[in-house]
Formats: structure tokens, sequence, C-alpha cells
């Protein structure tokens, strides 16, 4: 009896996660106030190597890429555009924020961060960081008539969005992004 209880637990997490990386959410698109603005919202999160960190704060002080998947779906294009841009800039730091929604913190929130640190080395756990309880923020901020997609944001020194790209990685996006990251430069 024991083993169909923890299979039984085991299919309702699944299904749970399914649901949770669908993109199913608030679906809210993003305000008129928010599309205009260069700044990062603020949330709180942890790495995968259980560092607590609050964002924009706490990336370091120079040009950053961050890559956001709003969905299960997303996460292999999000893993293309981290491998792409770390060829493009190898000093740049790339980090990557699936953003997942409707998890309550605790049991489910912990079986998610253990399936997902599995996935990467030690060396780049510092650099993955599922956002739970503040995914709403970002959903209101860069999710665009209620899609959950993935995109890629270059912040600048003083942590301000200075390019932005939504969507499948395309060579065209990649060069939208080095265009901007020579004009921010000049």
């Amino acid at each position: 009896m024991p083993a169909r209880n923890s299979i039984a637990l085991f299919i309702a997490i699944s299904l749970l996660v399914n649901f949770t990386f669908s993109g199913c959410s608030s679906g809210q698109a993003a305000s008129p106030d928010h599309a205009l603005s260069n700044t990062f919202p603020t949330i709180q999160s942890s790495s995968l190597n259980k560092m607590t960190l609050e964002l924009p704060r706490d990336f370091p002080h120079t040009e950053v890429f961050v890559l956001l998947g709003f969905s299960h779906e997303s996460k292999e294009n999000v893993a293309l555009w981290a491998r792409k841009l770390r060829a493009l800039d190898p000093q740049r730091p790339v980090y990557e924020m699936p953003v997942i929604s409707g998890v309550v913190p605790g049991l489910l929130e912990s079986v998610i961060r253990r399936g997902m640190k599995k996935k990467y080395s030690p060396e780049d756990q510092a650099n993955i960081i599922p956002v739970f309880s503040d995914a709403d923020k970002l959903e209101q901020r860069f999710t665009e008539r209620g899609e959950h997609q993935s995109m890629a944001i270059l912040l600048d020194k003083q942590r301000q969005i200075i390019g932005k790209v939504y969507g499948i990685f395309t060579e065209a996006k990649l060069q939208q992004l080095t265009q901007m990251i020579k004009d921010s430069k000049k």
C-alpha cells in the first residue's frame, strides 16, 4: 500500500508541475507603463547552489544577459540562447531564470529545485535562478499579450535594461542583441 501512495503522489506532483510549466497563470498582459520602462523588477529568489538573491541588485556590476523562460516548453530554447550567448561573449555572465508560477513554496518547490539541480553542473548552478514567489512580477513585466514564451534581456552595469528580444532563438535575434551591445558602448 505505501508503494501505491508514493506512485499516486508522484503522479499528482507530475501533473501539477506539467500544468504549472505549461504557462497556465494569470495571463495578464504587460501594462503600458512597464512596456516603456528600462528597469528590471525587484525579485527575491535563490540560485540552484542555494545563494539567496535580490535581483537585480545582486547581479554583478557588469553587463549581463538574463534569460527568462515562462513555460516548461521554453526550457530548450532558453538553453540554446544560453549556449549561443556564452559562445558570443564568454566573459559576460548569463543567468537562466525559469519563471514558475502557481507553485506553493515548500515541498513542490523543493522537488522542482532538486530535479533542476540534477541537470546542471555545480559550476552552472550559481547562474540558474528559478523564480517561484515573484513569478507574477516577471510575468506582468515581460509577457506581452498574455503570451508565455522565453526572452533574452541585456542589462547594463547599472542593471537597467538596454536590450531585449522575445521568443525562439534565431540568428537574426542574436544579431539584434549583438548590435545592442555595440550601441551600449557608444
